[in-house]
């Protein structure tokens, strides 16, 4: 099977080169971004998953943390915005680091224009910066901070790290342990 990542290195190679990033930052760029894996799975951050839980038409994000961003260049907000990896994954819903519950951005079924961050955020850069998007803050459960770990390290501290599960069903045994009112 040809390396599904050259696609994803050859488009980011410029702007690697103009943001001076090596080898190793640029792969941990693109692991960001999922590549196909087989026909109906995409792998991000070396955990396998079903291609609708990463490929979805929702674009979602942490309106603090696209705040935070756009603060650091007010002349013009909307290039220094990132849309951060995990918020592409079906099972994160809230930002760990700030408690603030990712919301809907925009929604588009062509990827081209979905993955278009660019030209949407300077559209919602005003809203963002006022706040306007801004939702009630929530505790991270004990299924968000370990599914955030393990995106962010590929550690897994728990006692499952040592069962055969795909991160699939992992996602789905923690989403349901941490939704259960005891």
């Amino acid at each position: 099977m040809p390396d599904s990542n050259g696609p994803a290195l050859a488009a980011l190679a410029q702007p690697g080169k103009a943001a001076a990033l090596d080898s190793e930052a640029l792969q941990t760029l693109v692991s960001w971004t999922g590549k196909q894996v087989g026909d109906s799975r995409t792998e991000c951050r070396g955990e396998t998953f079903p291609s609708k839980a990463v490929r979805n038409p929702v674009m979602r994000g942490c309106p603090v943390c696209l705040r935070e961003d756009a603060l650091n260049n007010r002349k013009n907000p909307a290039i220094v915005m990132v849309i951060r990896g995990d918020w592409l994954l079906r099972e994160v819903g809230i930002c760990c680091r700030h408690h603030s519950p990712l919301i809907p951005l925009w929604e588009n079924i062509r990827p081209a224009e979905r993955f278009d961050s660019a030209g949407h955020l300077r559209d919602l850069a005003p809203r963002i910066i006022a706040g306007e998007l801004d939702r009630p803050l929530r505790a991270p459960s004990a299924y968000d901070l370990w599914l955030d770990q393990r995106l962010e390290t590929g550690e897994d501290s728990s006692w499952l790290a040592d069962m055969i599960f795909s991160s699939r069903q992992l996602s789905a045994v923690f989403w349901a342990v941490s939704s259960c009112a005891i």
